[in-house]
Order: C-alpha cells, then sequence, then structure tokens
C-alpha cells in the first residue's frame, strides 16, 4: 500500500507538477522578458492539471512542458 500523498510545498523557483527548480527569472528577481516562459507554448490541457493554489504563483518547469508535449503526461512530484 502507497502511503498518502503528501501535497508539494508551493515556491515560486520550484515547478508546482515535479517540484524541480523551474529557472523562473521572475521568481528569481529579474524582468519577465528574460524569461524562458515568455517565449513558450504552454498547453491550455496542461495548466489544467495545476493545483489551483499554484496558478499564476509558481510556473511549470521546460521538462514537464516537453514531457506533455511528447507523450501527454504530466511529470508528478516524487513522493
Amino acid at each position: 500500500m502507497n502511503p498518502p500523498a503528501t501535497p508539494l510545498p508551493l515556491a515560486p523557483t520550484r515547478c508546482p507538477l515535479c517540484g524541480d527548480a523551474n529557472r523562473c527569472a521572475v521568481a528569481q528577481g529579474q524582468t519577465p522578458r528574460t524569461c524562458w516562459c515568455m517565449s513558450a507554448q504552454v498547453p491550455p490541457a496542461l495548466l489544467e492539471q495545476l493545483p489551483r493554489e499554484a496558478v499564476g504563483r509558481s510556473c511549470i518547469c521546460a521538462t514537464c512542458i516537453a514531457a506533455w508535449n511528447q507523450r501527454g503526461v504530466i511529470r508528478r512530484f516524487a513522493r
């Protein structure tokens, strides 16, 4: 039997789906135009996977975006 899922602690520098560093320039105090995510294509269906409390507070990492685009799956935080 698996232990109950532990909620991922929210941090602006971490991906809310997998917990890895999201490399968000804004979260690191830089201007938005310097961030890789400003030119990233994030599918609406992937955005729907975000926990409600993460919306607008924490960016999805490039690896999770690529996994979704390639396989239609999301990486989950390792528990």
